[in-house]
């Protein structure tokens, strides 16, 4: 099968007033295997702003290269036929942090700079999967018409970054108050032509640790997927739609109508009763996207 595939990236309010380009990343790509065919790909990653942090901290360069690492793993992963395993957030994590190792011995790195969260999706003939490391967004739209949106929730908006996993996660447990603590949570909402339900799923600090994997089977693959930064959910403060702005950007129809395009008439539309409300949302924020073009 086909996909048409899109990203995009905007610099909020917090990074504009001090003239930077934004923490957030994403990327798409096409990959081309001799033996297994084309895989889609898509990640973005949010940086931290480094609130509390010396200065200067470059998690810009932290969530480029985890995108970029990111695809490294997700090929890694197709070819050992790990999608369907409980591995794939391992390996994720693990080849950030062997890129992120690389890059702090030659000093292009810093740890602080690492401080990125990080989501991927790969589609396959063979199958595929959605993948987050800390919070964020992921929605998925199936052949049956059924729509799952799911927002991923650290408590005291501080996320689990795939860092950490190089001091163990200690002082990230200790933090959130102990491996058992309930800190992560999934607000889940599913639709199709029978209804709507809603969920909130209640997740350890260890269970967080591993990330969400979504794992899509070669007879149910996505007919549309995107998956964003958390900065979706309080775009120009209107945190209680967070629901109707992603349905609104996973309606991708065809490729005369992108994720680019949803996001600027998206920017252009929104309102508060009649006026407009900012021209740049809060917080910097990212996206990525596939939409499925034709069965071949």
């Amino acid at each position: 099968m086909l996909y048409e595939l899109d990203h995009r990236n905007l610099a909020g309010e917090k990074s504009t007033k001090v003239d930077e380009e934004g923490q957030d990343y994403s990327g798409v790509s096409v990959i081309e295997h001799n033996l297994l065919g084309k895989g889609y790909f898509g990640a973005f990653a949010d940086g931290s702003s480094g609130t509390g942090l010396p200065k200067p901290i470059r998690t810009d360069r932290g969530a480029m290269i985890s995108v970029q690492a990111a695809e490294a793993a997700a090929l890694e992963i197709w070819q050992s036929g790990s999608m369907f395993k409980d591995n794939v957030g391992t390996i994720v994590v693990n080849t950030i942090n062997t890129v992120f190792l690389m890059n702090m011995k030659i000093s292009l790195l810093k740890r602080n700079d690492c401080l990125a969260t990080v989501g991927c999706f790969l589609l396959t003939d063979q199958g595929g999967f959605a993948y987050v490391m800390g919070d964020g967004f992921i929605a998925v739209e199936y052949d049956d018409g059924e729509i799952v949106i799911e927002k991923l929730v650290w408590d005291n908006d501080l996320p689990a970054y795939p860092v950490y996993g190089l001091e163990g996660n200690k002082n990230f447990v200790k933090d959130h108050g102990g491996e058992d603590a309930k800190r992560y949570h999934v607000h889940r909402i599913t639709s199709d032509a029978k209804g709507r339900s809603e969920e909130i799923l209640d997740f350890s600090v260890s269970e967080g640790l591993k990330g969400r994997l979504i794992t899509f089977r070669p007879d149910s693959m996505p007919v549309k997927i995107f998956m964003g930064s958390d900065g979706w959910g309080d775009i120009f403060g209107r945190k209680e739609e967070w629901e109707e702005i992603i349905r609104f950007l996973l309606d991708l129809k065809s490729p005369v109508n992108p994720l680019k395009g949803r996001v600027n008439r998206f920017l252009k539309e929104v309102k508060s009763g009649t006026k407009i409300l900012r021209n740049v949302p809060n917080d910097d924020i990212s996206a990525v996207t596939a939409w499925r073009k034709s069965s071949e």
